[in-house]
C-alpha cells in the first residue's frame, strides 16, 4: 500500500509548485499596482508636475517635504517644482495671465497677500487658504535696549503714544507682511491717545526714517553699523534663524501685547489649474498639514498653525496666532502709511515727439534736454524705496505702439545704483514724430492699475508739449470712458498731467485729470519746465493724512 501513496505524492508536487508560483506572482503584481513604494517608489511614467510659488521663508520646508514624487487620491504620481518667489513679486506675477499660467499653487507667508493679489486682478487666487504653519511678529531688541526695557519689554514702550522717539527699524510695509502687521498694532496702541489718528501718523513718520527694503537689509544693517536701533521689526522665525548663527549682535524678542497679525502661511491651489494639478495640489495640501510635516516645522523655526513650538526652541511654547484683519482695515492702515511716509509708486510717460527737439530760447537747451534734466532732479526728490517706472511716447514708437518702456517699475535705489540714470540721459526726441497722447495715457493707466500697491501713493505722470496727433488713436471720448471704467474708490490712482508750451490742449488735459482725481500743471514758456515738473511731483509726494494739502 505504501508504494501507491508515494507515487501519488510525486504526482501532486508540480501542481503545488505551480500554485505557489501563481500566488507569488499575483502578490507581486498587487504590490506593484497598489503599493509601488514597497518596490522602489511609484511608477511616475505618466506624472504631473505641480509648479508652486513659495515665499522664501517657507520654500526650504516645501523643498524638504517634496524631494520624492508622491501620489494623489487617484494614485496618480506628481512631482513638485518649488519656486522661491518674494510674495510682493508673486502678486505682480499673478496679475499677468501669461506669467500666472506657469503656476498651479501658491504658498505666501501671509493671507494678506492672497487678498492683495485678488485686488490686483488675479482672479485665480482664492480669498483664503489652509494654514500650514505660523510665526508671530516681534520686535527684536539689541542688548542695550533690552537692558533698558527689563525682563518683559513691551511694544507700547517702543511704539505707543508715550514712547518718545526710539529708533525702530522696519522693512517697507508695502512689500512686507511683517511690517504691515506692526503698523496695524501701532494703530491699536494709538487708540489710547487723545487723537489716535495723529498719534499713529506721527509714529509712522518716525518709522519711515529708518525704512529698509526688506528684512534681509535690516539684519545686514546690524553687521554694518555701530549705531544700533532700539528695536527692529521681524518675524519670530527670522529672529530664531538669526540667533542660530551665533551672531555678534544678540537680539531679544518682545512679543506684542496688542494684536499684531501673525504670519499664517496659507497654501492655495490656483483656481485655473488643470484638474490633475488641482487634485495633486489637494494631495500636497494634506501632506503639508500632516504630522509628517509638523515634525519638520521646528527645524525651520516655524510654529504649528495653532501656534505651538516644535522641538527645542528659544521661544515661548505657545503663542496663539492672531488672524488677519479685514482688507479694508489693512488698506486704511497702509493709506495712512503712504501719506506719512511719502512712499510712492510712479509711472511717468515722457513726450519724445519731434517738437521736443525745439530749442528753448535763453537756455541753450532743447525741450527734450530740459525734460530729461527735470526728470533726473525729480528722481533725486524721491525716497530710495519709492517705485518708479518710465515710458517715452510719440507715434509708432515701438511698431504699432505709440509708447515704449525705458525703465521698469523698480525702487529708485535700484535705478540710481544701476544703469537707470544713464538710460534716462540717453533718451532722444523722434524727428518728425507726432504726439500719441491718448493711447499712451490709457496704456499707462491700465499698467499702473494692474500694479497698484497699497501702502503707496500710486500716480501716473504724463509730460507733453502738444495735443494728441495720432490719427488712429482711441480719441478723447473713448479715453475718458475707459478711464471711468477703471476707477476704484478703494484704490485711488490719479493722473498728473504736465503741459508745456503753447500747443497743448488744456481742456483735454483737464478732463483726463478730472476723471481720475488728478491735477494739471501748465507752463506757457518751456523754460519753466523744470520748476513746473518738480512742483507737480512734489504735490504727489505727501498726501493727507500724512500732510495737509497745499
Amino acid at each position: 500500500m505504501s508504494e501507491p501513496i508515494r507515487h501519488r505524492g510525486r504526482g501532486r508536487l508540480p501542481w503545488l509548485l505551480l500554485a505557489t508560483v501563481l500566488v507569488t506572482a499575483l502578490l507581486a503584481w498587487a504590490a506593484v499596482d497598489r503599493f509601488p513604494s514597497l518596490l522602489g517608489g511609484p511608477d511616475c511614467s505618466d506624472s504631473v508636475t505641480l509648479t508652486v510659488m513659495a515665499a522664501p521663508s517657507v520654500a526650504p520646508l516645501l523643498d524638504e517635504v517634496t524631494t520624492e514624487p508622491r501620489t494623489d487620491e487617484n494614485d496618480d504620481c506628481y512631482h513638485v517644482d518649488v519656486r522661491s518667489v518674494d510674495s510682493a513679486e508673486a502678486v505682480e506675477v499673478l496679475a499677468d495671465p501669461r506669467e500666472a499660467a506657469e503656476y498651479a499653487a501658491w504658498l505666501p507667508e501671509s493671507s494678506m497677500w492672497l487678498r492683495r493679489a485678488r485686488a490686483n486682478g488675479a482672479t485665480e487666487v482664492p480669498d483664503s487658504g489652509g494654514s500650514i504653519a505660523s510665526s508671530p511678529v516681534v520686535l527684536a531688541l539689541p542688548p542695550d535696549a533690552a537692558a533698558e526695557h527689563g525682563d518683559d519689554p513691551s511694544w507700547s514702550a517702543l511704539l505707543g503714544p508715550e514712547a518718545g522717539e526710539p529708533s525702530v527699524w522696519t522693512a517697507d510695509p508695502s512689500r512686507s507682511a511683517t511690517a504691515t502687521s506692526m503698523l496695524w498694532s501701532v494703530r491699536r496702541l494709538a487708540r489710547d491717545a487723545e487723537d489716535p489718528v495723529a498719534a499713529a501718523t506721527g509714529r509712522f513718520r518716525l518709522l519711515a526714517e529708518e525704512l529698509a527694503a526688506d528684512e534681509d537689509e535690516l539684519y545686514q544693517r546690524l553687521a554694518d553699523t555701530d549705531e544700533l536701533p532700539a528695536a527692529l521689526t521681524t518675524s519670530e522665525q527670522r529672529l530664531l534663524q538669526y540667533r542660530a548663527d551665533a551672531p555678534e549682535v544678540e537680539l531679544r524678542a518682545a512679543y506684542p501685547e496688542r494684536d499684531a497679525p501673525s504670519l499664517d502661511f496659507p497654501f492655495v491651489p490656483l483656481l485655473d489649474a488643470t484638474q490633475r494639478e488641482w487634485t495633486a495640489a489637494g494631495a500636497l495640501g494634506s501632506v503639508l498639514r500632516s504630522a509628517e510635516t509638523v515634525r519638520l516645522l521646528g527645524d525651520h523655526r516655524l510654529r504649528t498653525p495653532g501656534g505651538e513650538a516644535i522641538g527645542e526652541q528659544d521661544a515661548p511654547e505657545s503663542i496663539p496666532p492672531v488672524s488677519q484683519p479685514d482688507t479694508s482695515d489693512v488698506n486704511e492702515t497702509l493709506g495712512m502709511w503712504a501719506g506719512a511716509s511719502r512712499s510712492g509708486r510712479l509711472l511717468a510717460a515722457l513726450d519724445v515727439s519731434g517738437s521736443m527737439n525745439d530749442d528753448v530760447p535763453g537756455t541753450g537747451r532743447t525741450r527734450m534736454e530740459l525734460a530729461i534734466g527735470a526728470t533726473e532732479q525729480g528722481i533725486g526728490m524721491l525716497l530710495p524705496t519709492t517705485r518708479l517706472g518710465l515710458w517715452t511716447f510719440s507715434t509708432r514708437l515701438d511698431g504699432d505702439l505709440d509708447y515704449r518702456e525705458v525703465l521698469p517699475v523698480l525702487p529708485v535705489r535700484e535705478h540710481t545704483e544701476g544703469s537707470g540714470l544713464d538710460d534716462l540721459r540717453s533718451i532722444t526726441a523722434q524727428p518728425g514724430g507726432g504726439t500719441g497722447l491718448y493711447d499712451t495715457t490709457l496704456a499707462a493707466y491700465e499698467a499702473a492699475r494692474q500694479g497698484w500697491e497699497p501702502g503707496r501713493t500710486n500716480t501716473v505722470v504724463v509730460l507733453t508739449d502738444g495735443r494728441d496727433e495720432d490719427s488712429e488713436s482711441i480719441g478723447l471720448p473713448r479715453l475718458l470712458s475707459s478711464l471711468r471704467d477703471l476707477q476704484d474708490p478703494t484704490a485711488p490712482l490719479p493722473i498728473v498731467l504736465i503741459g508745456i508750451g503753447p500747443d497743448i490742449d488744456v481742456d483735454a488735459l483737464q478732463q483726463i485729470a478730472d476723471v481720475t482725481g488728478g491735477r494739471v500743471f501748465t507752463a506757457d514758456d518751456p523754460a519753466d519746465m523744470g520748476e513746473i515738473f518738480l512742483g507737480a511731483l512734489g504735490s504727489q509726494l505727501c498726501q493727507p493724512p500724512g500732510c495737509e494739502p497745499g
